[in-house]
This record gives C-alpha cells, sequence and structure tokens, in this order.
C-alpha cells in the first residue's frame, strides 16, 4: 500500500512539474496567458501556500510573513508567500514538498467522489475546476528548492547526516509497528508520516535531554574541581603563613 501511495505521488508530482514547465514557458511568451492562468487558477495557488503553513506548524518551523492569499506581482500574475526563519534540512525538506503531499490527497478525496454513484454533476464540475487549479500548482516552485539547497548549505553537516539517520530510524520503527500491530489511521502513508514525525521528534528531544544531562555533568565536573582546587591553594598559603610566622619578641 505504501509503494503504491509512493508511485501514485511520484506520477503527480512528474505531471505536475510538466504543467509547471509548460505554463512557465507559455506565460513566459506571452504576458497575456501569464495573467489569465494566474487569475483562473488561483485556488491552486491558495492551497499551495495554506500547505506551506500547515507543514510549518507541524514541523515547528517559525514562520515571519504570511501571505495566503494571492496578491498581484510584478508581472501581472498572483503568487502567494509563506517565509520561515533558521528552518534546518529536515523542515525546508518537508516544508517544501508540502504542497504535493496535501495537495495529491485532495485531488483524491474529489477522484474518489467524481466516480461515487451518488456524485452530483454540477458540484463535480467544480470539483474538477478545483482539482486542475491545485494540481497546476502543487510542484515545488523555484523558491521551495532554493530554501531546501540553502538549508542544506547553512545547516552544519553534521547534524544534517543525524537528521537523516534519526528519519530513517524513526520511519522504519513506524513502519514496523504498523505491519506488526496492523495500525493504519485514514491513511497508510499519512499513518508513516505522523507516526515518524512522532518517532523523530522522540528522538530528538530524547538526544537533546542526554547531551544536555551530560553538558550539566561536565560542568559540575569542573566546579567541585575548580572549588577543591581553590581549597587547596587556600589550604597551602594558610600552611605557608604559618610556617613563617614572625616570632614573638619580648
Amino acid at each position: 500500500m505504501i509503494v503504491t501511495c509512493l508511485i501514485i505521488f511520484i506520477g503527480v508530482l512528474v505531471i505536475s512539474t510538466l504543467l509547471s514547465f509548460v505554463t512557465t514557458h507559455l506565460g513566459s511568451k506571452s504576458i497575456t496567458f501569464y495573467r489569465l492562468f494566474h487569475t483562473c487558477f488561483f485556488i491552486g495557488i491558495i492551497v499551495h501556500e495554506v500547505s506551506h503553513y500547515i507543514m510549518c506548524i507541524l514541523t515547528h518551523t517559525k514562520v515571519t510573513e504570511t501571505n495566503i492569499i494571492p496578491i498581484r506581482n510584478k508581472k501581472g500574475g498572483l503568487s502567494g508567500k509563506i517565509a520561515t526563519a533558521n528552518s534546518n534540512f529536515f523542515q525546508s525538506l518537508l516544508v517544501s514538498f508540502a504542497p504535493l503531499f496535501i495537495g495529491t490527497y485532495i485531488i483524491g478525496f474529489i477522484l474518489f467522489y467524481i466516480f461515487s454513484p451518488v456524485v452530483n454533476y454540477m458540484i463535480a464540475l467544480i470539483l474538477i475546476y478545483i482539482a486542475i487549479s491545485i494540481l497546476t500548482q502543487m510542484s515545488p516552485s523555484n523558491t521551495d528548492i532554493r530554501m531546501i539547497a540553502k538549508s542544506f548549505q547553512s545547516t552544519n553537516k553534521r547534524y544534517t547526516v543525524i537528521q537523516i539517520i534519526v528519519i530513517f530510524i524513526a520511519s522504519s520503527i513506524s513502519y514496523y509497528l504498523m505491519n506488526f500491530f496492523e495500525l493504519i489511521i485514514f491513511d497508510s502513508l499519512i499513518t508513516l508520516f505522523f507516526l515518524s514525525m512522532l518517532f523523530y521528534y522522540m528522538m530528538r528531544y530524547l538526544g537533546l535531554g542526554l547531551i544536555l544531562i551530560h553538558h550539566n555533568i561536565i560542568i559540575s565536573r569542573r566546579k567541585i574541581k575548580y572549588t577543591k582546587h581553590k581549597i587547596e591553594v587556600k589550604y597551602r598559603k594558610k600552611k605557608r603563613g604559618n610556617e613563617f610566622s614572625p616570632r614573638t619578641q619580648w
């Protein structure tokens, strides 16, 4: 099931990227097409930015600027913006690919309703328009890709490698528990995602706690050593003073 979901995500990513490439190419040839395209499919822009914002909340990424409602840019098209600060590689990766993850599920719900026996054709047409709008805007933008590359370069490489290892361990534990206990909540991939997030943060804060304890132990040892050294120095001075104290003359 998980493999099937991953294949679907890759397929949707390829289709969305091709659509984005074609529309960007046509938009560079015609400003009118660029403006009309962004105006018609503004819902996809809203879903794109909301997806970024939701993933920022889930990954504890600090948001510095929020602009979910599309506004006119310099070229006359519509665009939104979610600006973040101090995000590491793991956070940047999830936030950048959030529109693909969330958008795919929204399109899946729409297709499920359209092919259901109790479909309303007017609602179905509206949902098809929404699905196409989301599909054209769900691939990671150039800004998203640059954010991943920037966070990878700015973050300590050792810390990034540790993050990747922790993510792999957390995902492996989640996958094992899902198979062993047959634990699936709503969907296998969503269950794997949230379980992996849970174990990732458990391992992360456990590691930070151990580092803090180790740091406090080292500081305590240094304080004890320094205190002993002070006492020894004080004792030596006192002893030396007693040995060479001036004799009282009568």
